[in-house]
């Protein structure tokens, strides 16, 4: 069953990771949606206009995500319940909030809650090994070279890889666009395939080797 997302954070970051992480690899996502972004209050009249063109979106599934639903009235978040009670296991929600309990104890009963952190030594390991392709040389593999004994591992990692390669392509630095491309490859192939993570992983470094 495609539980809707309940996720709290207030980080933009962590956000920006998760959207990342469960969006990344589903070729039947055909768009997103995105409420609450700009607005300072989602109201029940945006939630009855998603609801009317979710009805019509045909066969296609869509990917709704909504920010700061905290700030969402009791009618919107009513009108919302509905939405996931008809709809819920067709589309991908993934609803953003600072505090889960601010949420009607209804659409929290019916969605998986996830609690992120800024603490992250995932994080912390992407960031030390971009530092290290930035400064990679040839001969120098040692250097790159990682375990990883699980699939959740290596998916973790990379999806903080690809959010700060993201963020080194925003300052036009343009070496960081093939290896997030070959990540996103990996990340398919590991979700769809029964592929061995540390092979996953070796398959991705030896293309970055072939390409610096």
């Amino acid at each position: 069953m495609n539980h809707p997302k309940l996720v709290q954070t207030s980080s933009k970051k962590l956000q920006d990771m998760y959207i990342s992480k469960v969006q990344t690899g589903d070729p039947a996502i055909v768009n997103s949606l995105i409420l609450g972004e700009q607005e300072n209050k989602i109201t029940i009249s945006a939630v009855r206009q998603l609801r009317q063109y979710l009805y019509g979106s045909g066969k296609s599934r869509r990917s709704i995500i909504f920010y700061d639903f905290q700030s969402a009235t009791i009618e919107a978040q009513n009108a919302l319940l509905k939405v996931l009670e008809d709809l819920g296991d067709k589309h991908r929600f993934t609803i953003f909030v600072d505090n889960v309990e601010s949420i009607l104890p209804t659409i929290r009963s019916r969605s998986q809650i996830e609690i992120l952190s800024e603490e992250s030594p995932v994080s912390d390991v992407a960031v030390s090994y971009i530092q290290k392709l930035e400064a990679y040389k040839k001969d120098e593999i040692t250097n790159l070279m990682l375990e990883f004994t699980s699939k959740e591992e290596l998916d973790n990692f990379f999806v903080s890889l690809i959010y700060f390669l993201h963020l080194k392509i925003q300052d036009k630095e343009s070496w960081a666009i093939k290896p997030i491309k070959k990540a996103l490859s990996i990340r398919h192939l590991l979700k769809s395939n029964n592929l061995n993570p540390q092979l996953a992983f070796d398959q991705w470094l030896l293309y970055i080797m072939t390409t610096f």
